[in-house]
């Protein structure tokens, strides 16, 4: 994702010392500096200005805040960014993006923390204080913006055209998939970096169809095994696949693929293996039923199961005769 991401160290001190030419963002970060401490509110948009608008790496915002926060806590700072920026573990949904300008409006409506924090602006009214028109800025001494919200949009065309090429490079599932994986990457820093674009539903469904593709590759590659008859790699091959994608539509039929070798080896098994393997089966079975009462497999399952409960009887008789 780094690739994706901008820096640029005259924007990145203008954040740092509040001069980004947005009040509510600069009010913010001069509490930080002047006080060591800032609302958990304004945390979050600084953070997402940061990280959203600014393209910046979070790991340079969360770094400065431990750097000059009286309350700062590893855990709950390094958390924080990354669920501001959409990333990491349990992080905001991607679609989520304060606007510096709506926040303020909404929770300083008077300006007065903005008064407070950045006294150039202390005599603007409140009607123009959130976004000061150009020639208020040059009589107050205060910058211009360092960026522009609407011009994202353009950027984020741009991008998605560049995320899209990838989407088209991918073959088809049999192939090798590495141009899928690097599709999928690109698409969501596409959907991270710019959560409010157009384009977020077809590249949400554009993803959506990659990751399919991926699914049939793995599902593929575990039947490839059954058919070869290598089962302990197909068994294997299907458990990881149910595994890595728990809400495949191919799930019934990886079961019964890992049924179908399991019972390969288990009927072929030495005397002092078959027992436990052939109640596995019969466990493999249940599970089966469980989650697919009408299953496509039934008249088959069925079959095999004759054989399996018959070879369990006969083991079960041969080793009460041993036993006597």
């Amino acid at each position: 994702m780094s690739e994706e991401l901008d820096y640029n160290e005259d924007e990145l001190n203008a954040w740092k010392e509040g001069k980004t030419g947005f009040p509510i963002v600069d009010a913010a970060m001069r509490q930080l500096l002047h006080e060591g401490w800032m609302h958990n509110r304004l945390r979050m948009v600084v953070a997402m200005f940061f990280t959203k608008n600014m393209l910046h790496d979070w790991r340079l915002g969360e770094a400065y805040f431990m750097q000059n926060l009286i309350d700062g806590d590893f855990a709950s700072n390094n958390g924080g960014w990354q669920w501001s920026s959409s990333t990491g573990t349990d992080a905001a949904p991607y679609f989520r993006i304060f606007n510096p300008v709506t926040q303020s409006t909404n929770f300083d409506k008077e300006g007065l923390f903005i008064k407070k924090y950045v006294p150039e602006l202390k005599d603007l009214d409140k009607s123009v204080i959130h976004d000061p028109p150009k020639e208020h800025r040059k009589y107050c001494g205060y910058p211009d913006k360092i960026l522009d919200l609407k011009a994202s949009r353009l950027r984020a065309i741009e991008a998605f055209k560049a995320a899209k090429s990838y989407y088209f490079s991918s073959p088809k599932f049999s192939l090798d998939q590495e141009d899928t994986y690097t599709a999928i990457e690109k698409l969501q820093v596409f959907i991270n970096l710019y959560p409010n674009s157009e384009f977020i539903v077809e590249a949400n469904q554009m993803i959506s169809e990659l990751q399919e593709k991926l699914e049939q590759k793995d599902f593929e590659i575990a039947k490839q095994y059954y058919t070869i008859r290598d089962y302990q790699s197909a068994i294997k091959s299907s458990e990881n696949f149910i595994a890595s994608f728990p809400g495949t539509k191919y799930r019934e039929s990886a079961l019964f693929n890992k049924f179908k070798a399991s019972y390969e080896i288990a009927v072929n098994s030495v005397f002092s293996k078959k027992l436990d393997r052939l109640q596995e089966l019969q466990q493999q079975y249940e599970v089966i039923l469980r989650y697919y009462p009408e299953t496509l497999f039934l008249s088959e399952l069925e079959d095999k199961m004759k054989t399996v409960n018959t070879e369990i009887d006969k083991l079960k008789q041969t080793t009460t005769t041993l036993t006597k």
